[in-house]
């Protein structure tokens, strides 16, 4: 997972969503969407999250009963080393606010 690259914003997937879209199917991998510098969703290329996940959500039996919908099935996709290049990779692109300067 190469994250410098995995990244759009909300404003780009709603003005471009064709160019987002195809961003997505190139890397093969899921896009995380941005709004105001902060990871707002993901966005995957429906035939890459077939060949990714299709399987792990089989096991799991992803149609489960409406009081138990929910994403737990998608805990756990990254390892803890792709975790951990995400948030160098977030806290290296994105300024921090210095609380003092708005006070």
């Amino acid at each position: 997972m190469n994250t410098l690259q995995n990244f759009t914003t909300v404003t780009e997937l709603q003005r471009n969503f064709k160019n987002v879209s195809d961003q997505a199917k190139r890397l093969n991998d899921a896009l995380i969407v941005f709004s105001n510098s902060n990871p707002h969703g993901v966005y995957i290329d429906y035939q890459t999250f077939l060949n990714k996940y299709e399987e792990k959500s089989i096991k799991k039996n992803i149609t489960k009963t409406k009081k138990d919908n929910d994403f737990s099935e998608f805990l756990g996709l990254w390892t803890k080393e792709e975790f951990n290049e995400f948030n160098k990779s977030t806290d290296e692109m994105f300024e921090k606010v210095d609380v003092d300067m708005w006070k």
